[in-house]
């Protein structure tokens, strides 16, 4: 016996001997004494990514910056062949500081300003965990959305003064081009902003159509919007969304905190297939103090194909050309059933392709009908491969009960996560305010909107960007919207649009479920409140609609509220200040017996229109 123990021991000893070279204790890293040193204006990009790997391989480990700003140049930037959900494609993309397969990492940058120079995302997390990132600014030199101030306008032109320095440009045979990087960069697109309120005052306009230099800083154009006065900025949209600021994929337990986003080449921060997320104190803007309305050039923070728990809270995201938040998984369109329990299939965007861990052996996987949205079957993966970036091979683990067609798609239920955004501030945005098309528990609570087009958009969609997920848990309470929807916009049928794109609605059948938005302030100057379609259990309860005259009514909806294909719907208890141009609620396809309506309410159902 004694003999029998002291073998044990002598072996154990050996164990944790031959083990002790690759056992490395945690530390705290000073970033100057690294060799991580501010201010000094030269390339430090290398720097940090020979600091970075070295900490990668000591688990728990954080990198302490010294307040100051560090430089990055897209020449000496990490390459990955990467497909970035929603992004243009481009191969490869750069990273200025890349993180992958690290345990407990994090980066504490005590203030610190990270500045880009060309086209790259800041910072890339790939395959880790438990990764914090915080007290952090993240810039670019050159912003990739350009400002210009209207000084005079005619007919079919506009004077326009634009800083050269901050926005170089040229003009070639009438042509204005942006400059970056030295790259010619073609104006598509622009949008109007108060330059007090700071409001985006309409959706895109044309492109700049030609261009004369009047002045250095000073050119006539034409083809440009018409502003509502001089004054007014003109943002220049005139470039593709090539990297996300920041972007987390195929990993966990990712916090970011205390952190400004002031620039981007595309998204802002992108999450993809990763889990468990937290956002404290993130606010993605033009920087502050700095006179711009432009910054950060698309969504804020966007989630594709996500799972576990979101947590926004206490962020903002202002001044951007595109949502503030989007929460969405991907269809696939089938091609083929080519066996039983094996099918094709392909991602139906171009900005959607490439993505390798859309499944995992064990997801749940929802076929889906493309013109119902409603799912016909559901079968459990056995193995995921991509064919190449566009295609890709499931094998589940049983055969399909009944034939899998060209004319459905696939959704990934388990790859859906929950979601809590309190406390956040969204404001003069492009488009609308929060997508959100996750099936799990979702609530949306204290916070401002004030928003373009719709403040909250519940969509759904199988055809066009193929973000999938009808919602079956969604509080909204206790948020305030601020004269929104104050221009046309798409899917922004009402200040809350539940609007999934369905061209055939099923007697009896629901895509959307469980919906209560209750206790929130509409601030209104037009008629559409709530836009619902497709609906099973919807509330609108508490609510406090206070008539405004911010802007004039517009809107081609003409009633509070469109209620259509809907069933236990109920509008109670809801007080009104002032007179609504409408208070009437339409309800095409929904039976009156289906909507509880309060006999105080300031709200009335509108008569059935004989068919």
């Amino acid at each position: 016996m004694i003999k029998h123990i002291f073998w044990l021991a002598t072996l154990s000893l050996v164990i944790q001997f031959a083990a002790w070279p690759l056992r490395v204790e945690a530390k705290t890293v000073d970033g100057v004494e690294a060799g991580l040193i501010p201010d000094t204006g030269r390339d430090c990009t290398a720097a940090f990514q020979k600091v970075i790997e070295e900490l990668t391989r000591l688990h728990g480990s954080t990198l302490r910056l010294a307040p100051g700003t560090y430089h990055f140049h897209e020449g000496k930037a990490r390459l990955r062949i990467d497909y970035q959900s929603n992004t243009t494609v481009v191969s490869p993309r750069r990273y200025a500081i890349l993180i992958e397969n690290a345990d407990g990492l994090t980066i504490d940058g005590q203030g610190a300003t990270l500045v880009m120079h060309g086209e790259m995302s800041a910072i890339g997390v790939d395959g880790s965990d438990r990764i914090t990132l915080k007290n952090l600014n993240v810039d670019w030199d050159r912003l990739l959305t350009s400002q210009a101030t209207v000084v005079e306008q005619g007919l079919d032109w506009q004077m326009i003064e634009i800083d050269p320095e901050r926005f170089p440009y040229s003009v070639d045979d009438g042509k204005l081009q942006m400059l970056v990087e030295g790259r010619k960069s073609r104006v598509w697109s622009t949008m109007e902003y108060d330059p007090v309120t700071r409001r985006n005052l309409d959706g895109d306009g044309g492109g700049i159509t030609r261009a004369e230099v009047i002045a250095p800083g000073k050119l006539k154009i034409w083809g440009g919007r018409r502003v509502e006065k001089t004054g007014n900025i003109l943002a220049l949209r005139h470039h593709l969304r090539s990297h996300a600021g920041m972007f987390i994929h195929d990993s966990s337990r990712v916090r970011i905190e205390n952190t400004e986003v002031w620039g981007t080449c595309g998204l802002g921060l992108l999450y993809q297939q990763s889990r468990d997320l937290t956002l404290d104190h993130v606010y993605v803007r033009p920087r502050p103090d700095s006179g711009l309305v432009v910054g950060p050039k698309d969504d804020g923070f966007h989630f594709s194909g996500c799972s576990g728990a979101i947590l926004i809270d206490h962020c903002v995201v202002e001044c951007t050309p595109d949502d503030p938040i989007n929460i969405h998984g991907t269809c696939l369109p089938v091609d083929a059933q080519t066996s039983g329990d094996t099918l094709r299939a392909h991602f139906g965007h171009e900005q959607s392709i490439g993505q390798r861990c859309w499944a995992r052996p064990g997801d749940e996987i929802s076929v889906i009908d493309r013109q119902t949205l409603l799912s016909v079957g559901r079968n459990v993966i056995k193995s995921f491969r991509l064919v190449d970036p566009k295609h890709v091979e499931l094998v589940f683990e049983k055969p399909f009960a009944r034939p899998v067609t060209a004319g459905q798609a696939l959704e990934n239920l388990t790859d859906t996560p929950s979601a809590v955004i309190r406390n956040c501030w969204f404001g003069n945005n492009r488009a609308r305010g929060i997508l959100c098309s996750t099936p799990r528990k979702v609530v949306i609570e204290n916070n401002t909107f004030v928003i373009q087009g719709a403040a909250i958009l519940i969509p759904g969609d199988a055809n066009g960007w193929y973000e999938s997920g009808a919602v079956s848990d969604v509080l909204i309470r206790h948020n305030t919207f601020d004269n929104c929807l104050i221009a046309p916009t798409q899917f922004s049928d009402g200040v809350i649009a539940i609007e999934p794109e369905i061209a055939r609605d099923v007697p009896g059948g629901y895509f959307h479920r469980h919906i209560r938005i209750e206790e929130n302030t509409f601030k209104i100057f037009d008629r559409p409140i709530l836009y619902a379609h497709n609906v099973d259990g919807l509330d609108f309860t508490r609510n406090t609609i206070i008539r405004t005259d911010f802007r004039k009514p517009w809107h081609h909806l003409r009633d509070a509220m469109l209620i259509e294909h809907c069933r236990a719907v109920s509008v109670q208890k809801n007080h009104v200040t002032g007179s609504l141009l409408s208070a009437e609620i339409a309800h095409p396809d929904t039976p009156v017996s289906e909507i509880a309506l309060d006999s105080a309410s300031p709200f009335r159902l509108k008569p059935a229109v004989a068919k």
